[in-house]
């Protein structure tokens, strides 16, 4: 059976599907990806310290006090790794599609969970951080997404 070749276009699609950014596209979606990742990284911070400064004193609500700063943790620590990985030559590994994210985040999310309780002995154990670890890795892919379409010139969902 004879291997038929791909051509440039489905090859760069496909990468693209698999989270592989191509090293030629200095400009472009991979210009636009920095950027989102550095849009992401500042609003996730931003978000943070205005919750730890005025929501968390003006609200008794649980989701302010118990969940939010989980759900930015992951945009956060996911768009400062893509930014490093922007500034390495190791393009192709940057963590963009949900097969990559999902891993990445059941790592870092098990690891915070059940591995710092170890050597923190103020850390507590919560296994609905896990949910929301994921829902914020999510939201992240979404962000991502939408900013891929914007480079592509395609701004509708």
């Amino acid at each position: 059976m004879k291997k038929t070749k791909r051509p440039e276009s489905d090859k760069a699609a496909f990468q693209l599907s698999l989270g592989i950014l191509p090293r030629s596209n200095e400009g472009g979606s991979t210009r636009l990806f920095s950027t989102a990742n550095c849009l992401i990284l500042v609003s996730c911070v931003s978000l943070y310290a205005i919750n730890q400064f005025i929501l968390k004193k003006m609200s008794g609500n649980f989701l302010v006090h118990g969940y939010l700063n989980d759900f930015l943790a992951m945009p956060l620590l996911l768009s400062y790794s893509n930014i490093l990985i922007f500034i390495s030559p190791l393009h192709e590994l940057a963590i963009r599609s949900l097969h990559r994210i999902i891993p990445f985040t059941l790592v870092v999310g098990v690891f915070w969970e059940y591995g710092t309780i170890y050597y923190c002995s103020s850390k507590v154990c919560d296994p609905y951080d896990l949910i929301v670890y994921f829902l914020g890795s999510f939201a992240y892919y979404l962000i991502i997404k939408w900013f891929d379409r914007r480079a592509q010139g395609n701004s509708e969902w």
